[in-house]
């Protein structure tokens, strides 16, 4: 039982403001060398994820490829759902706009030549210059930050990478300097993979790392999601979960007065499901200068409702692709005992933390124990023997 409700809870001073200081971000410094990380966001590299964002769509032809689907299908498989969950997710603070030009625009090339590999910065830069030049007599591309091109189905358009420039890096169409756009392959044409894709890519370029692994120990699937498993859309989309509390920070969709920073002493605190839009949404316990444990109060989805509260890692110095938020789950993964969870989840999804179940991480002093609250609350008992 807790004795004490004293603990050392970190003054928020930029409680007015959702930006967050360019050196930090809830107790933790930014060291500026990680690109796509977990630090703060860096404005002149990525879109501002409030207000109004305007985007174009625009379609690409290549000749060695088929028109499996129309482009207005294309378009629903994309759009709609997308705009509905990044209105849902942002609470209202960020609105996906759409515009888009329905004509196939050949491309001179076919899909497979070396031109086209969107894998390395100049041919994907090109393919997309290739597109907008194509489609500039019937676009104003001055009106919009993004571009999408989506292509026909062709060999080589198997994926969906995003391209992110600053300075001169981008490209220039109607007087106007381009910097972010994705290009959508063969990928969205799969089950549960089309409009999930564009939120993930758009995540990237809001400034968002990729949270599934690029260097996964063996090729099983569940290696690749080894780390937050769906519970972000930056992990495995398919489901496209909430994100987690730290991007909607990082995002500037919740601001300081969100979260708990609690560095020393024993407390208790008490959060919120992540899809109220008020309250205390995360505990966060820094670690060090560059990694905390954070908290918060999530279900899995509508066929596993129960809601509970997931427990992971962050690092500000783990690079996009390598783990920067680790899910530390309540228990392993039983892959026998829940095999329709684990084909479609594939892993983390029996993480969450339930009432009276303990996170304990003795190397850093910290125990967290979990109560049920009303409703979907929870109450978070929080003990740390050593001072961060």
């Amino acid at each position: 039982m807790i004795r004490s409700l004293s603990c050392l809870v970190v003054p928020l001073l930029a409680v007015l403001v959702q930006d967050p200081p360019s050196d930090e971000i809830l107790g933790l410094k930014n060291p500026k060398s990680i690109f796509l990380g977990e630090g703060p966001t860096n404005a002149d590299r990525h879109l501002p994820a409030t207000g109004v964002l305007k985007a174009v769509m625009i379609f690409a032809e290549f000749a060695d490829g088929e028109n499996d689907k129309s482009m207005r299908e294309l378009h629903r498989i994309l759009v709609p759902g997308a705009v509905e969950f990044i209105g849902r997710s942002s609470y209202g603070q960020l609105e996906l706009q759409v515009d888009a030009h329905f004509e196939w625009y050949p491309m001179e090339g076919k899909s497979t030549e070396p031109g086209y590999d969107c894998s390395q910065y100049g041919p994907h830069k090109s393919y997309i210059s290739e597109a907008v030049a194509a489609a500039d007599d019937d676009v104003d591309f001055s009106d919009y930050s993004l571009i999408f091109v989506v292509a026909n189905k062709a060999p080589g358009t198997f994926n969906s990478p995003t391209f992110n420039s600053h300075g001169r890096g981008g490209f220039r169409a109607d007087g106007h300097e381009i910097h972010h756009a994705v290009t959508f392959g063969n990928d969205i044409r799969g089950k549960d993979w089309g409009w999930q894709t564009l939120v993930h890519e758009t995540g990237h370029v809001l400034g968002l790392p990729d949270l599934y692994s690029l260097a996964p120990s063996g090729g099983a699937y569940k290696n690749v999601h080894q780390y937050t498993g769906a519970w972000d859309p930056m992990g495995f989309q398919c489901h496209a979960q909430h994100y987690l509390a730290w991007h909607k920070r990082k995002l500037g969709w919740l601001d300081d007065r969100s979260f708990e920073i609690v560095t020393k002493g024993e407390c208790s605190v008490e959060l919120d499901h992540m899809d109220e839009k008020r309250g205390k949404r995360a505990l966060v316990l820094p670690l060090s200068e560059t990694e905390a444990y954070v908290a918060e109060v999530r279900h899995l989805s509508e066929e596993r409702p129960e809601p509970g509260v997931l427990i992971y890692r962050v690092s500000l110095t783990t690079p996009s692709g390598h783990g920067p938020i680790r899910v530390q789950p309540c228990v392993p993964d039983d892959d026998q005992k829940f095999p329709r969870l684990a084909r479609r989840y594939i892993a983390h999804y029996d993480a969450l933390y339930g009432a009276g179940a303990t996170f304990q991480d003795e190397a850093n002093g910290i125990k967290v124990a979990v109560q049920k609250g009303a409703g979907s609350r929870f109450r978070l008992d929080v003990e740390r023997t050593s001072q961060r």
